[in-house]
């Protein structure tokens, strides 16, 4: 997929032409993987479209809400994407990707305490994810932004 996405795309698309039922588990898949090509394509209206098909299909997934979270992320419609990202760690409390993708949409939104919040949760419970990698850079990119804490002590 990520190597000729194009020619997924036209395969996914083929596969859904010849489905023989619009609401059978093959043809959610087939939703789901051409939307996920269609985001590496940066056709992320169309992936949108593909993945609210598969979620009318099978309803509410982990995967389904985080690929549509990240699409609007990437659209910059920031309050479904929140609200996706929501959903997707609900649906899957251990999936770091679905926890970085709601810290990433909370920083996004000016959420920043919520966004470290997730931040630290991915960095100590899943430590050599990949998502932890990332993380751990945004909590240093946001630990050089914020300022040094005042150790004086308050005055009376």
């Amino acid at each position: 997929m990520a190597d000729k996405p194009e020619q997924a795309y036209t395969a996914f698309s083929n596969g859904l032409a010849q489905a023989p039922l619009e609401n059978d588990p093959l043809t959610l898949e087939l939703h789901v993987d051409r939307a996920r090509t269609l985001g590496l394509l940066g056709e992320y209206e169309d992936a949108i479209k593909d993945l609210e098909q598969a979620r009318l299909i099978g309803g509410w997934r982990a995967d389904i809400a985080l690929y549509l979270a990240s699409a609007y992320r990437a659209l910059g419609d920031l309050e479904p994407a929140l609200d996706a990202a929501i959903r997707a760690v609900e649906l899957d409390q251990q999936s770091p990707a679905a926890r970085l993708e709601r810290a990433n949409i909370h920083m996004l939104t000016g959420d920043e305490k919520a966004a470290r919040t997730d931040w630290q949760t991915i960095v100590t419970r899943w430590p050599d994810a990949a998502a932890a990698f990332a993380a751990r850079a945004n909590l240093a990119a946001l630990d050089q932004m914020d300022p040094a804490p005042n150790n004086t002590a308050p005055t009376p």
